[in-house]
């Protein structure tokens, strides 16, 4: 059977499963075929022309042919990397839909499983062509079924409707693993964490957060976190880094969800928040502020600078 049996709208050319050290670079260079690379664990940031993108675990860059990129790691990462071509109606497709050049996965569980089967791959095997064309073809349902989740989520308001927000944020003690994010949201909280302190399988996971509240469990996690910080924005004077610290996530991811929420970076939020919100409101028409006496805080006591009686 020939090796050449291939999925003609789309074929692997590379694929790679590759550890980076701090401060390992990949210098500036594109190329005529398509890449996909999802950083497993570490940090990186890459610029795809000329825009800089710092990424996080489970955020996967889809490079475009003739693309300018490259890479910089600042901790040790293991990366995903997959090249491949398409035909021109796939990639119309491609190019139409996914215009952003990072994206968050839920899990990178689905390309890991693409790259330990393209290892097991066995070159003088009779059945070697039937595996590569399923690589292909696997690899092509992925970037279908994705491109079919963002068209769903550009359908959908990107701004969270209140009624939905107040269904994440009620308590609901029969809900057990969302009560728990509500009072644990500071600690490191992942799908596989919930899964063994729980003792349900992360698919049964996703199907109860999809069932109850049309999220999943990343999600409704975020909303709990954004909740959480604006009342810190609001009526605290932490810095925008004690606040990510204090909601369980690094600065820099915290003002990137922030504002992918809000469509206000965190800073801006503040400004805005604490300019609409009156401190002194007057019920009464006859009462004068200005009459009343100045308070002062000293330590955790209020001063009141003259008599008001």
């Amino acid at each position: 059977m020939s090796r050449n049996l291939r999925d003609l709208q789309m074929t692997i050319l590379w694929i790679s499963g590759k550890v980076y050290n701090p401060k390992d670079t990949v210098n500036k260079h594109k190329h005529n075929f398509y890449q996909l690379q999802l950083l497993l664990n570490g940090r990186a940031t890459t610029i795809i022309d000329k825009k800089t993108y710092h990424l996080f675990p489970n955020e996967i860059c889809i490079i475009k042919k003739n693309k300018t990129h490259e890479f910089s790691f600042t901790r040790e990462s293991v990366v995903v990397d997959i090249k491949f071509i398409i035909d021109s109606s796939l990639a119309h497709m491609l190019n139409k839909y996914l215009t952003k050049d990072v994206y968050q996965l839920e899990s990178g569980d689905e390309l890991k499983y693409l790259l330990t089967e393209a290892r097991s791959l066995d070159e003088n095997s009779p059945d070697c062509a039937i595996s590569l064309m399923a690589l292909d073809s696997y690899l092509k349902y992925f970037i279908l079924r994705f491109i079919k989740n963002m068209k769903k989520q550009e359908n959908t308001k990107r701004k969270l409707s209140f009624e939905l927000r107040e269904k994440v944020l009620s308590t609901n003690k029969k809900f057990t693993i969302l009560d728990y994010m509500q009072k644990h949201y500071s600690q490191p909280i992942t799908l596989n964490y919930l899964s063994n302190k729980f003792s349900y399988s992360k698919n049964y996971i996703i199907k109860l957060f999809k069932d109850n509240l049309n999220l999943t469990p990343i999600q409704a996690l975020q909303i709990i976190r954004i909740e959480q910080a604006k009342s810190f924005l609001e009526y605290t004077h932490d810095s925008i880094e004690l606040i990510a610290n204090k909601v369980g996530m690094e600065a820099t991811y915290f003002t990137k969800l922030f504002t992918r929420y809000e469509k206000v970076s965190p800073r801006k939020y503040r400004s805005q928040i604490k300019r609409k919100r009156l401190e002194n409101i007057t019920l009464m028409k006859n009462f004068d502020i200005a009459k009343q006496p100045e308070v002062h805080k000293k330590g955790n006591v209020f001063i009141y600078s003259r008599d008001s009686s």
